[in-house]
């Protein structure tokens, strides 16, 4: 990605969506999930992550992999004092 529209329309979607998703975009044949984690106030200070094959994430299964990865964040979030309002 290199047209700086696109990137920030990118992290517009993932925001809304709460997740982002790697499909090859760095390696062939690898896809990749990813939830925040964020602190006390709620910074995004990590990121929980799901590496494989791209042959075993259907769309189906990244929505399913997202929805458990959010709400492992949130979890470890909640550990580190951050409450959603």
């Amino acid at each position: 990605m290199t047209d700086p529209d696109v990137f920030r329309q990118e992290l517009k979607t993932i925001i809304n969506q709460g997740y982002s998703v790697s499909d090859e975009e760095f390696n062939l044949g690898v896809t990749s999930v990813s939830a925040p984690v964020r602190d006390h106030t709620g910074k995004v200070i990590a990121a929980i992550n799901l590496v494989g094959p791209s042959s075993r994430f259907s769309k189906q299964r990244i929505y399913y992999f997202a929805s458990e990865l959010i709400r492992s964040g949130d979890l470890i979030s909640e550990r580190l004092g951050y409450w959603k309002r």
